[in-house]
């Protein structure tokens, strides 16, 4: 069973996709509230929890647009329902907002990324969250120093370390994306935030520059003894690695690649002046007779790393902006075949999730999950 998460043009939705064939929705959870925008999923409890009495039965759903925090029970994978939630004052009380990721900890506690104050402004903080009792805790952060901005987080505590990485300021990348304001650093963000994981304290800020702006998604290796990682800096389409020392994965090479939409289509009215690697515009990609619109966005890989999934929203007010067909179409789900042997990634044309097939309930699907974790949303420990 893998849960993927959608949201209509009213309200936000969990959706349950059968194991079978992955390609049929069986459950739909529809969130109470309009405008919510859930957007990134998490646990109460993970891999990186010790305690054998605390059970992973809870999803927990940071909502962007709202400042809520939906909790989940998966008791029933099939049909999960509402268990909880958090409305904006628990965690407006302590000065934060926009919610974001939400990893659970070794101590027992779920921690979320925040990316604002409750006014809008840029701050980056994490709210701790009791994974039992379900009740706010406070700041995860003790220093007095913040980050600039907040986004993704991941955390090593073999390093003695969490990275956090920065969007932007909340109230302006709301309302969709200007340009020009790009190139703001007091808009956009361009750092990496580095914590002491002990003392809960920031300690290193990297400034990746113009090459860097928006740095988004990041990852540790898997390897608990890891030190070190990528992510992926949205608005200049680059990807750093970031080290303690200067050793391995120094060159990571290109082995596959497949285009699945974006907007330099051949069929676009963008106009390629340059392009160094293609010679000449992609062509839509259809899938079981349905075009793919939009581009992708979350991935998703199986267990066994065989397996690629992909969905095509990002925020909904950057999709209406950037890929009005996609809004008016909703989303798709498609599968990638990898060979984990020889490298490459190969579209599987018999598989295809349709989230705008039904024209009165159109879905823009972003994060997907597997009910007992997945490379994406749980961290290893070291053993003792």
């Amino acid at each position: 069973m893998l849960i993927a998460r959608g949201y209509l043009s009213a309200s936000s939705y969990v959706s349950t996709l059968t194991n079978a064939s992955l390609a049929n929705i069986i459950h739909k959870l529809r969130m109470p509230y309009v405008g919510d925008e859930l957007h990134h999923a998490g646990w109460n409890i993970c891999s990186s929890c010790p305690d054998s009495k605390l059970k992973r039965d809870t999803f927990v759903l940071p909502c962007l647009m709202s400042d809520r925090v939906y909790f989940i029970d998966t008791s029933n994978a099939r049909a999960p329902t509402i268990k909880k939630v958090l409305e904006p004052e628990e965690m407006h009380k302590h000065g934060l907002a926009t919610p974001h990721t939400a990893h659970c900890s070794p101590t027992g506690e779920i921690i979320i990324s925040t990316m604002g104050k409750p006014n809008g402004d840029g701050l980056g903080d994490f709210l701790c969250v009791d994974s039992e009792t379900l009740q706010v805790k406070g700041p995860w952060t003790l220093s007095d120093k913040k980050a600039k901005f907040g986004y993704d987080f991941w955390y090593q505590p073999s390093h003695d370390v969490l990275i956090s990485t920065e969007w932007g300021v909340p109230r302006i990348f709301k309302k969709g994306f200007g340009p020009g304001q790009s190139s703001n650093p007091d808009i956009y963000g361009r750092n990496l935030n580095f914590y002491s994981w002990t003392k809960r304290s920031l300690e290193q800020v990297i400034d990746l520059g113009e090459e860097g702006i928006a740095p988004l998604e990041v990852r540790f290796l898997h390897d608990p003894l890891a030190s070190e990682g990528f992510v992926g800096c949205a608005v200049s389409s680059n990807i750093f690695r970031f080290y303690k020392t200067d050793n391995d994965r120094k060159k990571p090479r290109l082995v596959g690649q497949v285009f699945l939409g974006g907007s330099i289509l051949s069929d676009s009215k963008i106009q390629v002046i340059e392009d160094q690697e293609l010679s000449s515009q992609p062509d839509p990609v259809v899938v079981k007779g349905r075009r793919l619109y939009g581009s992708p966005q979350m991935l998703q890989l199986s267990l066994d790393g065989r397996r690629l999934y992909v969905t095509t929203s990002i925020f909904k007010p950057w999709d209406k902006q950037f890929y009005p067909d996609h809004v008016k179409n909703g989303s798709t789900m498609v599968k990638l075949d990898v060979d984990v042997e020889n490298g490459g990634l190969k579209l599987d044309p018999d598989f295809l999730v349709d989230f705008g097939e039904e024209k009165d309930d159109i879905l823009l699907a972003h994060e997907m999950r597997y009910p007992g974790g997945d490379c994406t949303s749980d961290i290893w420990l070291a053993n003792p």
